[in-house]
């Protein structure tokens, strides 16, 4: 933790974001109850729209996956395993848990996605 903080929001940021509250009431999926992450279900995340300075509130789907995989099958067999042509079985890659203080270190799955592919999850 820092020893200082400071907040400052300026009369115009402040009607923004009271328009956001008005705005965002439309979202159904904002009321969620305890989510599982194992189960990968829809949650509702804060993305950057590129470009801007400005951001907009989408549903994701839960879980981490690399950027090569592409298809729902790719991501299935990421996150359940599967049979190998060879007969044996490939366990599936667990990544709900990563390390801040590791994850920016090289070769490490979740590098890319902490540098280009950020987006904040809501909670409560």
């Amino acid at each position: 933790m820092c020893y200082y903080n400071g907040v400052k929001i300026i009369h115009s940021e402040f009607i923004r974001l009271k328009n956001m509250e008005k705005a965002i009431a439309q979202y159904e999926f904002l009321n969620k109850p305890l989510l599982i992450g194992f189960d990968y279900q829809n949650i509702p995340v804060l993305k950057r729209v590129e470009g801007k300075e400005d951001f907009e509130i989408v549903e994701m789907e839960w879980g981490f996956l690399p950027a090569y995989i592409k298809t729902r099958e790719q991501a299935n067999k990421f996150r359940q395993g599967y049979k190998k042509e060879n007969g044996g079985w490939q366990e599936p890659i667990i990544t709900l848990n990563a390390t801040s203080e590791e994850m920016l270190f090289e070769n490490k799955i979740y590098r890319d996605a902490a540098l280009h592919r950020r987006c904040l999850v809501l909670s409560s």
